[in-house]
């Protein structure tokens, strides 16, 4: 299996390189690009979130795992909490 870039014309496909095919031959071309108007259109996120990874159980424990692991923990107290001795 090879790969081909090319430009779509507005009626073909043109190979950005020479293509060492015979005349005739019929290809399979699949569409990866994104037209930028494209990007954050409600459709774009459709289509992605259609296409989303599956992962199992046991990937979203490891992953919750590994986040509260290298979680930092916060100090809720303020610099105005602690109580001076001379406030006394």
């Amino acid at each position: 299996m090879s790969t081909v870039r090319a430009r779509f014309d507005g009626k073909v496909f043109v190979p950005e390189k020479a293509v060492q095919l015979p005349v005739g031959e019929i290809v399979e071309i699949q569409y990866s690009g994104s037209h930028p108007a494209e990007l954050g259109m409600p459709s774009a996120i459709l289509q992605a979130m259609k296409t989303l990874p599956k992962v199992s159980a046991e990937d979203v424990a490891e992953m919750e795992r590994l986040i509260e692991e290298g979680a930092s923990k916060t100090d809720f107290t303020g610099v105005f909490d602690k109580v001076r001795d001379t406030d006394k």
